[in-house]
């Protein structure tokens, strides 16, 4: 994959339109106007422009020639077709990554899963609101599924994998996690670990294609559009 690179101007555009969008400012199938976004971020509307290219390409809104751009809208046929091919080629990574992976990968993602136990356990015994908690998920299971691709070093799954997770799928699913969900999601890494550990490809599939599966049974449960 390609990486974008834009201006600071650009940058900032980027990351004020996608927390509006994130957070609901923007709202699904919502008309982008580039004035408003303009003023939203206080820049001028050559990096605007520049930021909605690489929202366009991330899955966030939807660019068409001469008609301008609309908020990305997910119908429920085009998330079930997303997560279903994303069990599938996971499912298949991670078969490729049981026969690479070395001790210093397994204890990478060991101390990654422990780093996000500690977290749970330390936000559920402080009574922290859950929310608190999702961007240091997201950003933990991140780096647990970039290091798998890493291990497996096969960029053209790599490449795929971030056509089959597009930004906004994954943080409205996530969105929806309570504490017992994210707990879940951890077990599953713990297991997948273990599976790598004993070398074992169908199980390591098994686990990878279920955990893949229950993030879409969370995201239908949630979402009466699904």
């Amino acid at each position: 994959m390609q990486r974008v690179v834009m201006s600071r101007a650009a940058d900032k555009a980027y990351f004020i339109i996608r927390e509006a969008i994130l957070n609901g400012n923007l709202k699904e199938a919502e008309k982008i106007v580039e004035e408003d976004l303009v003023e939203l971020c206080q820049v001028s509307r050559t990096p605007v422009r520049d930021a909605l290219k690489k929202l366009n390409y991330e899955g966030f809104i939807k660019l068409k020639q001469n008609q301008g751009g609309w908020v990305r809208q997910w119908s429920k046929e085009e998330v079930r077709e997303v997560f279903e091919a994303r069990a599938l080629v996971e499912g298949y990574i991670i078969q490729l990554t049981t026969d690479k992976v070395m001790d210093e990968d397994i204890a990478f993602l060991t101390n990654n899963v422990s780093d996000l136990e500690n977290i749970i356990a330390s936000h559920i015994d402080k009574n922290i609101n859950v929310e608190s908690i999702i961007p240091i998920f997201l950003e933990n299971n991140r780096e647990f599924h970039d290091k798998l691709y890493e291990i497996c070093r096969n960029d053209r799954l790599r490449n795929l994998m971030f056509a089959l997770s597009p930004p906004p799928l994954v943080h409205r699913t996530a969105k929806v996690f309570d504490f017992k969900r994210i707990q879940q999601s951890c077990n599953d890494h713990k297991m997948i670990v273990t599976a790598l550990k004993s070398k074992d490809r169908k199980w390591a599939q098994s686990v990878m294609q279920a955990h893949i599966l229950a993030a879409a049974d969370s995201y239908s449960e949630h979402f009466n559009d699904f």
